[in-house]
Order: C-alpha cells, then structure tokens, then sequence
C-alpha cells in the first residue's frame, strides 16, 4: 500500500481546484501511484485508489493499494 498525505497548508497556497488538481497527480505519480487524469485523478490504472479528508488537520490522505 502506498499512502500520499498533502498537507492542507500546500492545497491551500493554490487559487483553483484545477491547481490544486494538478498538484495532487503530481505527488500520487511521485509515490508510485498509477494515477489516472489530466486535471484531477479520474482514477487508477491497476489497484484501488481510496481517498480521505482528515478533518482534524484538514489534509488529504490518498491510499492505493494494487491487486
């Protein structure tokens, strides 16, 4: 399992969903995920993609595990 955090500090630093998006594909890619999408992650490749909003500390936690 790979598990990708992005803190809400970076998504907030960014004027737009499509930005914000972008930078999320970026980081999924980096760790290794097969993430699918132009703008936003449409989805994956192989596996299963879960995402999460920690509403403690307002990040996002994206979760793939292959199959």
């Amino acid at each position: 399992m790979i598990e990708v955090t992005i803190p809400a500090a970076v998504l907030a630093g960014f004027p737009n969903d499509i930005h914000v998006g972008m930078v999320v594909l970026e980081r999924l890619r980096a760790a290794g995920v097969p993430a699918r999408g132009d703008l936003w992650p449409l989805g994956v490749s192989e596996g299963r993609l879960s995402s999460e909003f920690d509403s403690l500390t307002e990040d996002l936690v994206y979760r793939w595990e292959s199959t």
